[in-house]
C-alpha cells in the first residue's frame, strides 16, 4: 500500500511541475519600440504586431493596421485582426502597429476651445504630422509592407481619425471612428467636415463610424452622418451604424469586427456564392484585381477552393473540378490537400497516372513538413498505385 501511495505521490509530483511549467510560459503577441518623433520633441512608444507566417514567408508584404490609444487597445485589435484574418479567413493578414498616448488631449484635438483653459490642446496637425512623415515610413522601411493603411480610433481617437480623413486622406486608404467624439468644441469637425466634403472632387478612400447609446453624442453625430449621405465626393466609400446597445466604452469591439469584414474596407475578400457560380477564371479575375488595389497578393481560401471543386466532381464536372483543384495548387504549392484532392479528380477522369504524380508530390510536401496527414497521403498513393498496376 505504501509502495501505491509513494507511486501516486510520484505522479501527483510531475504532473504538478508540469503544470507549473505550463503556468511560467509566456505568450508573446507583440514587442514595443520607441521612436524618437524630431517633429513632437519626443520619445514615441509603439507596440507592433507581426503576422503568423511573417518570419517563415519572407516574400510576403502585408497591410498595416495603425490604432490609436495603443495601451488600451493593442490586445483587442490584434486578437480580432488574428482571428479574422487566420480563423476565419476573411481579412487579410496585417502588421499591427499601436501608438501608444504621450498627451492625448495635445495630441488628438483639431482645435483647442476656450474651456481647455491652459490645458495643451489643438496639436492634432502635428500629431498628424508625425504619424505621416515619421512613423510611416519607419514601419515601412523597417517591415516588408503594402501601401494598404488603415487607421482606427475611439473617442477623441476617432475624433483624430476624422480630422486625419479631412486634411490627410491619402495617408491611409481606410479610416475607422469608433464613438467619434464629433460635438468637440461646439461640433467643429462637422461644420469644417461639411465645408470640406462639398469642395472635395473625388476621394479615393474608406470610411466607417459607430456610436454606441451616447444621447450627448448622437446629435452632432447625426448631423455628420446626414452631411456624408448628401456631400460624400466620388470615391468614398463610407458606413455609419448606431449600436443601441453599446456603451461608449464597448462600442471599439464591436466596430472593429464590423468595420474589417464590411464592404467598405475589404469587399470581396471573401470567395461569395455569387463569384463561385462564375467559375474559376472569373475567381481568378476578381482576386488579380483585389492583388493590385492591395498591393500585395489576395487569393481566396485553400478550403473555399476546395469546397468548390469537390462540389463540381459531385456535379460530374470532372475537368472543371480538376481545373479549379490545379488553381489551387498554384495558390497554395506547398500545402498538401491540394494535391490530395486533384488526384480524386484525376482518379475520376480515369488519369491514375496523373493521379499518382500529384499524390506523390504531396507525399513529399507531407514528409518534409511532418503533417499530420503523412499516413492518409501514403494510403492514398498506395490505393492508386495497386490500381495501376492491375490495368
Amino acid at each position: 500500500m505504501r509502495q501505491s501511495l509513494n507511486h501516486l505521490f510520484l505522479l501527483f509530483a510531475l504532473a504538478l511541475c508540469s503544470l507549473t511549467a505550463a503556468a511560467n510560459t509566456t505568450l508573446t503577441f507583440g514587442f514595443e519600440e520607441t521612436i524618437k518623433s524630431t517633429i513632437l520633441n519626443e520619445e514615441r512608444i509603439i507596440y507592433v504586431s507581426l503576422p503568423n507566417g511573417y518570419k517563415t514567408n519572407t516574400s510576403m508584404r502585408y497591410p498595416v493596421l495603425y490604432t490609436l490609444d495603443g495601451k488600451t487597445h493593442f490586445k483587442r485589435v490584434v486578437g480580432t485582426v488574428e482571428w479574422l484574418s487566420v480563423s476565419a479567413n476573411m481579412i487579410p493578414r496585417h502588421i499591427v502597429v499601436a501608438i501608444t498616448n504621450v498627451n492625448r488631449f495635445r495630441d488628438f484635438t483639431p482645435t483647442k476651445p476656450k474651456s481647455a483653459g491652459d490645458r495643451p490642446a489643438g496639436g492634432a496637425d502635428k500629431f498628424i504630422g508625425f504619424i505621416g512623415n515619421e512613423l510611416i515610413p519607419y514601419i515601412d522601411k523597417k517591415y516588408r509592407t503594402t501601401p494598404y493603411r488603415t487607421l482606427t480610433g475611439h473617442s477623441l481617437g476617432g475624433l483624430l481619425t476624422l480630422h486625419t480623413l479631412l486634411t490627410r486622406p491619402d495617408m491611409f486608404k481606410s479610416y475607422v471612428a469608433m464613438s467619434p467624439f464629433v460635438r468637440f468644441d461646439d461640433n467643429e469637425i462637422v461644420n469644417r467636415g461639411a465645408k470640406t466634403l462639398k469642395s472635395s472632387s473625388e476621394l479615393n478612400a474608406s470610411f466607417f463610424m459607430t456610436l454606441g447609446n451616447e444621447p450627448t453624442l448622437l446629435p452632432a453625430y447625426k448631423q455628420l452622418e446626414s452631411i456624408l449621405s448628401k456631400q460624400a465626393p466620388k470615391g468614398l466609400k463610407w458606413e455609419s451604424h448606431v449600436y443601441d446597445l453599446e456603451t461608449h466604452m464597448s462600442t471599439p469591439s464591436k466596430t472593429l469586427h464590423n468595420a474589417l469584414v464590411s464592404i467598405s474596407l475589404y469587399a470581396g475578400w471573401q470567395l461569395s456564392p455569387a463569384l463561385i457560380a462564375k467559375g474559376v477564371d472569373a475567381i481568378k479575375a476578381h482576386y488579380h484585381k483585389l492583388s493590385v488595389e492591395m498591393g500585395a497578393p489576395a487569393k481566396p481560401p485553400q478550403d473555399s477552393m476546395n469546397v468548390l471543386g469537390y462540389r463540381l466532381l459531385g456535379e460530374k464536372k470532372i475537368e472543371e473540378s480538376i481545373k479549379v483543384f490545379k488553381y489551387n495548387i498554384e495558390l497554395y504549392p506547398q500545402a498538401t490537400n491540394p494535391y490530395d484532392s486533384l488526384a480524386d479528380a484525376l482518379e475520376a477522369a480515369g488519369k491514375l497516372t496523373e493521379a499518382k504524380a500529384a499524390l506523390e508530390k504531396a507525399v513529399k510536401i507531407a514528409t518534409t513538413n511532418k503533417t499530420r496527414n503523412l499516413a492518409q497521403l501514403q494510403a492514398h498513393l498506395k490505393d492508386v498505385t495497386m490500381k495501376l498496376t492491375k490495368l
